[in-house]
């Protein structure tokens, strides 16, 4: 059993990234999320500012950030379980962009889920209509993917237009977890004053 344990860990070891490829997903990760997490709290700024004092709207923001943060680890997990279990020539052989892409056009993807109760009210949806349009969504996700992977492997250019994304947001994405640390501070000490002594 002890002779076996190194193989296991040798070919388990192998299913997985390098731990720079890793750490790149996962800046990756953090700037999609974030963005998303910074486009809503400037739509919400308003109401904020009318409702709330500075203080309150500096909580609002570092919980939400909390969030944001946990969100990006379930995000991340999610591309290493696939990882895991796809073919290692499928994402491994280039998973920083293939994990990338696959974050990319999920996250665009579910930007129609964040707007539903909008869009359902402005096209009158009715069950029926409604279960169409999630078709055709969930349709067209498995289309772009499949589609986006064909492309990714025969297109170079494409391949390079990921990457250029990936150098460009990796700076912007440790401002991020800097941030993410700051707000994680203010959280922190928000639950210890209001802990009873």
């Amino acid at each position: 059993m002890s002779n076996n344990s190194p193989l296991v860990f040798h070919s388990l070891q192998k299913r997985f990234p390098s731990r720079r490829d890793l750490v790149f997903l996962f800046l990756v990760c953090v700037f999609i999320t974030h963005v998303w997490s910074m486009i809503n709290f400037l739509h919400e700024m308003p109401s904020y500012i009318l409702q709330q004092t500075i203080g309150e709207i500096i909580g609002v923001f570092s919980y939400m950030q909390m969030f944001v943060l946990i969100e990006t680890l379930l995000v991340f997990g999610v591309i290493l379980l696939i990882a895991f279990i796809l073919p290692g020539k499928v994402i491994l052989a280039k998973f920083i962009s293939q994990g990338s892409l696959l974050i990319i056009i999920t996250s665009l993807w579910t930007i129609p889920i964040h707007f539903q109760d909008q869009i359902i009210s402005k096209l009158s949806l009715e069950i029926r209509g409604y279960l169409i349009l999630v078709s055709l969504w969930i349709f067209s996700y498995i289309a772009v993917l499949f589609g986006s992977s064909i492309l990714f492997r025969r297109v170079s250019k494409f391949e390079a237009a990921i990457q250029s994304f990936i150098n460009k947001v990796v700076i912007l994405s440790i401002i991020y977890l800097s941030l993410d640390i700051a707000c994680g501070v203010v959280v922190a000490s928000r639950i210890i004053i209001q802990v009873p002594r």
